[in-house]
């Protein structure tokens, strides 16, 4: 397979992307659900309370949100990734997929057809049908994996490590002191402890970790129809122009309502 390729198309904000682009270590907190079909390569996926090792044909349900790290024993691997925004039809059973990270390494007949099937289509030459045809497999695959749900669940994720402890801390006070002396206060771990261990574990610093964290609960409550200048300090910033500053950066675009519903 030559290094690297990308065949990606959109169709009703559902994006579908085969490729084996990617960087050494790639950490990502999405704003919209994600379905990952690992096709080959070797790497260790790491999340907040988690780590795994992926086999060829592990298929993740990524919910939003939900940080994840992928940790590559090789400098890149193959991959099929359908990115799928918060609002969608309602008509479509997202919610008891998307409910919680999974990985699954033995597909039924159905949904690896369908996968397959994803594969082919972007592999395909383009054409006006393209699309069309890429979203008609989706919706397969969400129909074969919603009934397949309560069959055969996802594999448990081990539990390792401090950092659950640290990100449950963090969850917990958003909005308060989360310097680095609180926290470890809190968890009874020295600061150069909690500094190295997370970072170890995670694959991303815990300074980098707390704002994307304070960034999309402040998104979700401009969502909710809270004015962004009044919200600021419940994020954890004392202004609010170093909060619009790191706003812009996590997410492109400033803290607006209008354009955030967009994302």
């Amino acid at each position: 397979m030559s290094n690297y390729f990308e065949n990606k198309l959109t169709c009703n904000g559902v994006t579908f992307q085969l490729t084996d682009k990617s960087t050494p270590d790639e950490r990502e907190i999405h704003t919209y659900h994600e379905i990952l079909y690992f096709i080959e390569g070797e790497a260790e996926l790491l999340t907040e309370n988690s780590r795994r090792v992926l086999n060829n044909r592990s298929l993740l349900i990524i919910p939003r949100e939900t940080y994840h790290f992928f940790k590559l024993f090789k400098s890149n691997f193959l991959r099929l990734k359908i990115s799928i925004p918060e609002h969608l039809n309602p008509s479509i059973p997202l919610d008891s997929i998307m409910n919680s990270l999974s990985v699954t390494d033995r597909l039924s007949d159905g949904v690896s057809f369908v996968l397959n099937r994803l594969i082919r289509i972007l592999q395909d030459e383009d054409s006006e049908k393209k699309p069309f045809y890429a979203y008609a497999a989706f919706l397969m695959l969400i129909e074969e994996i919603d009934v397949r749900a309560d069959q055969s669940k996802g594999a448990a994720l081990e539990q390792s490590g401090v950092a659950p402890k640290i990100i449950r801390y963090i969850s917990e006070n958003l909005s308060g002191d989360l310097s680095v002396e609180t926290i470890a206060s809190a968890v009874n771990i020295s600061s150069s402890g909690i500094i190295h261990s997370f970072k170890k574990e995670l694959g991303i610093s815990l300074h980098n970790y707390i704002t994307q964290r304070r960034l999309i609960y402040a998104r979700e409550l401009i969502i909710n129809g809270h004015r962004p200048s009044k919200i600021y300090t419940d994020c954890g910033y004392s202004d609010y122009s170093s909060f619009y500053r790191a706003y812009v950066k996590v997410f492109g675009r400033p803290p607006s309502k209008k354009k955030t519903d967009q994302t």
